[in-house]
C-alpha cells in the first residue's frame, strides 16, 4: 500500500492546530500566573477553570486512544463482545462516585494533588511508597495510547509506527510542558469535538457498506462469526465482575481524574462536573461499539482487506483503524484517523501532567527539598515532563495487546491505591503502620497472583484457576480481593496499632529493631537451618522441645497462672481504664492480646537461631551459653556474636525501649495505688489532691529504688518474671473474683482465704529463694538438691483460696444472720451490709484492706 499523501497532510494540518490551541494556552495561562503560585497554575489551573472547559476536559479524563479502539476490539472479538465493553459503564459510574462522595472532602481542603491528603496523614516517606503505583499507571497509561495511535497509522497512512510515537510524544510533551493544564483543558476542547463528529460521520458509511451484514441481526445471529453481542459464560462471572469493579473503583484515585475536577473555582462546580462527564464518557464510547459491531458482521473477503479475517492475522487490536480503512472513503477515513490521533493527545497530556506534577510536588518540594521555590518546583516538573514522556513513548514499542496494556496500567493502583484513599477520606485514625501494612500485603498478594502480559506465573491458585494455551488465567475477582484485603488489612493494623500504643501495651518506639536483627541472625555462617534444627538434633536438642508426662500437671499450672494471673494487675487495668467506653476497653484488650502474640515472634526467632548455632564458629567460642550458665542472656548474647555491630545496638535499643515500656507502668502502678487507695481513702481520708500527687510522685521514687535494688538479687529473668505473679494469681485473682460475679462474699472470707493462700504458698517452698518445700505435692522430686513441684500446686492454692473465701463468707453470714454468734462479735458490720444492699464503692472500701495488701507487695514493682 502507497503512503497516503491526503491522510498525511489532513494529520500535519490537525496537529498544528492543536499545538497552536496549546501555545495560545500557555499563553493565557501565564497572566494569570501573576495571581497565583505559577506550580498551582500549572497543576490546577489557579482553580478558576471555565465552567464548560472543565466539562469537556474532564470528560477527556479517559476518553483516549485506547479507550475508542478497545471498546471497538472488545465488541469485535468472537470470544468477547458487546457484554464485555464493560469500560464505558465503569468509567461512567467513577465519575458520578468520584462526584458523589470523593470530590467534596479533595476539593474543600484546597489540595493540589491526589497524593496531598495521603502525605499529610501517613507522612512523607509513606507518601513517597504510595506515588509509585500512578507513576506506573500513568506512564503505562501513555504508553498505552501512543501505541493504539502507531497502530493506527501504520494502517491508515501506511508510515512506520514508531514516526507517529515520536511525532506526537514530541508534540504532547512540547504544549504541556508550556502551559500545563491549561494546555491539557483547551486542548481536551477540540479533541473532543473532533473526535465526536469524525466518529460520527464515518458510522454510516461502515453500516452501509456492501460487505456488511445488518448488525442487527448479526447481534444474535451467527454470520461470519459469532454474534457481536457476546455472552458471559458462568466460570466466567467472577472475572467479569472483577474487571467491572475495577474499573468503576479503580479509576477513582488518579491524578488525571483529580487535577480537572480541582482545577475549578468550587466543590459543587467540581461534583457537578464530574457526573455530567461521566454521561459524556458514555456517549463517547456509542461510535466505538458500532464499528466493532460492523467489522463482526462484514465479509472480509470482499473488501481490499481479504482473508484470512483480522482476528485470525491477530490484527484485532486495530480493528477501529482497519474499518476506517477499508469500509469507508479515504476522505472519510481521513477524519477517523484524526479522531484517533485527538483522542490519544487528549488523553497524553493529561497523563504526562499528572506524573510530572506529582513528582514535582509531593516528592521534590516535600521530601527531596522542602526548601525549594516556585521556580525550582516548575522547573523540576518541566524537566520530569521530559523524562517520563521518553519513558512512555519507548514503552509503547515493546507493547503488543492494547486491552492487556489498559487494565495493568490500573491494577496496581485499583489493589493499593484506592483502600489507601478511601482510608484516609472515610475511615479515620487509620495511620502510617496500616497504610505500610497493606501497601506490602496488597502489593505481595497481587504478584503472587501473577500476570499473563509480563509472563510471571501465579504462586497463589484461586478457585477457578486454569491453564489455557500454556497461560494460568485467574478467574476468581483476585483483584478485587486484593484490594478488599489490603482494606482490611489498613484498618486492622491501624487500629491494633494504635491501641496498642495508646494504652502501652506496646512499646512507645515502634519495635523496629527486634525484627531487623532476625535476617542477620538467621543467615550467620555459624547458624544451622531453624527448619532443620526444629525437629533433628544438631549442635543441641531439637528447639521445637517436648512435652514429658510427668510435666504435664506443672506446664497446666503455669499456663493457667500465666492466663489468669495476669488480669489482677494494676498495670493492664490502668490501660483499659484509660479508654473512653466500655467497648473501647474490651476492643483494646482484644487487639492487644494478638500484639502480644506478634512482638514475641522475633524473640522465638532468636531463640531458635541460639540453640541451632555452632559457638565455636563465633568469637563467643565454647562452652555453650547453656553451659556457662548464661541462657538468660541469649538474646543479647545472639545480637552480639551473631549480627553486625550496627545491627547489635539497634537491637539493644530494642531491649531498653522494651524494659522501659515494661517498668515505667509497674512504677505507675504501685504508685498510684499507694497513694489513692492507702494514703486518701485509709491513712489521711481529707487529702487534697496537690497532697495525693505529691505522695504518688515520692513513692515512685522509694519504690523504682527498692526495685532496682532488688534488681540485684536475681540472676533468672524468667524466673523473676514467674515469681513476679505467683502471689497475684494464688492471693488475689479469687478476691477480684469473687468481688465482681460472687455476690455476698465479705471481709471475713477475704481475710480467711488471704491467710489461708499465703501460708499454703509458703509452705509449697520457692526455690528461687531457698525455701525448701513442706508440703510436698504429688510427684515432687529432688533433682540437683532442689525440690521440684511437679503438681499444679498454683492452680491448687489459687482454686482453695477462692473456696475459703466463699465458704468462710456465706458461713459467717449464716451464723450471725442466725444468731449463732452474738452481732457485737461481728466487727466489719456484714449483717447490715447485706441488709442494706450495700453498693459497689463501699464494698470496695470493705474489702480493699487485702486487695490493697497484695497489691503494694514489692514483688509487683519488679514486672
Amino acid at each position: 500500500m502507497a503512503l497516503n499523501i491526503p491522510g498525511l497532510v489532513a494529520l500535519i494540518v490537525f496537529y498544528a492546530i492543536t499545538f497552536a490551541i496549546g501555545i495560545w494556552a500557555s499563553w493565557k495561562s501565564k497572566k494569570n500566573q501573576k495571581k497565583g503560585k505559577p506550580s498551582e497554575m500549572i497543576i490546577v489551573g489557579g482553580r478558576n477553570m471555565n465552567f464548560f472547559v472543565g466539562l469537556f476536559t474532564a470528560t477527556a479524563t479517559w476518553v483516549g486512544g485506547v479507550y475508542i479502539n478497545g471498546t471497538a476490539e472488545t465488541v469485535y472479538l468472537p470470544t468477547r463482545g458487546l457484554v464485555w465493553v464493560q469500560a464505558p459503564i465503569g468509567f461512567a459510574l467513577s465519575l458520578v462516585i468520584g462526584g458523589l462522595f470523593f470530590v467534596n472532602p479533595m476539593r474543600s481542603k484546597n489540595y493540589v494533588t491526589m497524593m496531598d491528603p495521603l502525605q499529610e496523614t501517613y507522612g512523607n516517606m509513606i507518601g513517597s511508597l504510595l506515588f509509585i503505583p500512578p507513576l506506573i499507571g500513568d506512564i503505562f497509561w501513555f504508553a498505552a495510547i501512543l501505541a493504539s495511535l502507531g497502530a493506527t497509522m501504520r494502517v491508515i497512512l501506511d508510515i512506520g509506527g514508531y514516526l507517529a510515537i515520536i511525532i506526537s510524544a514530541c508534540t504532547v510533551i512540547l504544549y504541556t510542558l508550556l502551559g500545563g493544564l491549561y494546555s491539557v483543558a483547551y486542548t481536551d476542547v477540540i479533541q473532543l469535538i473532533f473526535i465526536m463528529l469524525s466518529l460520527w460521520i464515518c458510522v454510516p458509511f461502515a453500516l452501509l457498506n456492501s460487505a456488511t451484514e445488518n448488525i442487527y441481526y448479526t447481534a444474535a445471529q451467527e454470520s461470519y462469526e459469532a454474534p457481536w453481542i457476546g455472552q458471559v459464560q458462568t466460570e466466567y462471572l467472577g472475572r467479569w465482575l472483577d474487571d467491572f469493579l475495577y474499573l468503576v473503583l479503580g479509576s477513582i484515585p488518579w491524578q488525571t481524574y483529580f487535577q480537572r475536577v480541582l482545577s475549578v473555582s468550587s466543590p459543587r462546580q467540581a461534583r457537578l462536573i464530574s457526573y455530567l462527564s461521566g454521561l459524556g464518557t458514555f456517549l463517547m464510547a456509542i461510535p466505538s461499539v458500532l464499528i466493532g459491531a460492523v467489522a463482526a458482521s462484514t465479509d472480509w473477503n470482499q473488501t481490499s482487506y481479504g482473508l484470512p479475517t483480522p482476528m485470525e492475522r491477530g490484527e484485532s487490536a486495530m480493528i477501529l483503524p482497519l474499518v476506517l480503512h477499508y469500509l469507508c472513503p479515504a476522505y472519510i477515513s481521513i477524519g477517523g484517523l484524526g479522531a484517533i490521533a485527538a483522542a490519544v493527545m487528549s488523553s497524553a497530556d493529561s497523563a504526562l501532567l499528572s506524573a510530572s506534577s506529582m513528582f514535582a510536588h509531593n516528592i521534590y518540594r516535600k521530601i527531596l527539598r522542602k526548601q525549594a521555590t516556585e521556580k525550582e518546583v516548575v522547573c523540576i516538573m518541566r524537566v520530569s515532563m521530559v523524562v517520563f514522556g521518553a519513558a512512555a513513548a519507548g514503552l509503547a514499542f515493546y507493547s503488543h495487546s492494547i486491552y492487556d496494556l489498559w487494565f495493568l496500567s490500573g491494577e496496581l493502583v485499583y489493589a493499593l491505591l484506592f483502600p489507601q484513599l478511601f482510608c484516609v477520606l472515610f475511615i479515620p485514625n487509620t495511620n502510617t503502620y496500616g497504610s505500610a501494612a497493606g501497601f506490602l500485603f496488597g502489593f505481595l498478594l497481587r504478584l503472587l497472583a501473577g500476570e499473563p502480559s509480563l509472563k510471571i506465573p501465579p504462586v497463589i491458585h484461586y478457585p477457578g484457576c486454569s491453564l489455557v494455551d500454556e497461560v494460568y488465567v485467574q478467574l476468581f475477582p483476585f483483584k478485587t480481593f486484593t484490594m478488599l484485603l489490603t482494606l482490611g488489612t489498613i484498618v486492622a493494623v491501624s487500629y491494633m496499632v494504635a491501641f496498642l500504643f495508646k494504652r502501652n501495651m506496646l512499646p512507645r518506639r515502634w519495635d523496629v529493631c527486634s525484627w531487623t536483627c532476625v535476617p542477620f541472625a538467621l543467615l550467620n555462617s555459624a547458624t544451622e537451618s531453624i527448619y532443620y534444627t526444629a525437629v533433628n538434633e544438631f549442635y543441641q536438642v531439637p528447639w521445637i522441645g517436648k512435652l514429658e508426662t510427668e510435666y504435664l500437671g506443672r506446664w497446666l499450672d503455669e499456663l493457667l497462672y500465666v492466663a489468669l494471673g495476669s488480669i489482677p494487675w494494676q498495670i493492664y487495668f490502668q490501660r483499659v481504664l484509660a479508654a473512653s467506653s466500655s467497648r473501647q476497653a474490651r476492643l483494646t484488650s482484644y487487639f492487644a492480646g494478638f500484639g502480644c502474640v506478634f512482638m514475641v515472634i522475633p524473640s522465638v526467632l532468636i531463640g531458635a537461631v541460639a540453640a541451632s548455632t555452632d559457638w565455636n564458629q563465633t568469637s563467643y567460642g565454647l562452652p555453650t551459653p547453656n553451659e556457662r550458665g548464661e541462657s538468660s542472656m541469649i538474646l543479647p548474647i545472639v545480637l552480639q556474636y551473631l549480627c553486625p555491630t550496627y545491627v547489635s545496638v539497634a537491637g539493644l535499643g530494642a531491649i531498653a525501649a522494651a524494659v522501659m515500656s515494661s517498668a515505667d507502668s509497674a512504677l505507675l502502678s504501685a504508685s498510684s495505688m499507694l497513694a489513692h487507695n492507702i494514703y486518701r481513702k485509709t491513712l489521711r481520708k481529707k487529702a487534697t489532691e496537690k497532697e495525693v500527687v505529691c505522695i504518688m510522685r515520692v513513692s515512685m521514687v522509694v519504690f523504682g529504688t527498692t526495685a532496682a535494688g532488688l534488681a540485684f538479687l536475681s540472676n533468672s529473668v524468667y524466673d523473676l518474671w514467674f515469681l513476679s505473679g505467683e502471689l497475684v494469681y494464688a492471693l488475689l485473682f479469687p478476691q477480684l473474683c469473687c468481688v465482681l460475679f460472687i455476690p455476698n462474699t465479705n471481709t471475713y472470707g477475704s481475710a480467711a482465704g488471704f491467710v489461708f493462700g499465703f501460708l499454703l504458698r509458703l509452705l509449697a517452698g520457692e526455690p528461687s529463694l531457698k525455701i525448701p518445700p513442706v508440703i510436698q505435692y504429688p510427684g515432687c522430686s529432688l533433682v540437683d538438691g532442689v525440690y521440684i513441684q511437679l503438681f499444679p500446686f498454683k492452680t491448687f492454692t489459687m482454686l482453695l483460696t477462692l473456696g475459703t473465701i466463699v465458704a468462710v463468707s456465706y458461713l459467717v453470714a449464716f451464723l450471725f444472720k442466725r444468731n449463732i454468734l452474738p452481732h457485737g462479735w461481728d466487727v466489719c458490720s456484714i449483717i447490715k451490709e447485706s441488709e442494706a444492699s450495700v453498693p459497689l464503692p463501699e464494698i470496695d472500701e470493705q474489702a480493699g484492706l487485702q486487695i490493697n495488701i497484695v497489691y503494694i507487695n514489692p514483688i509487683e514493682i519488679h514486672t
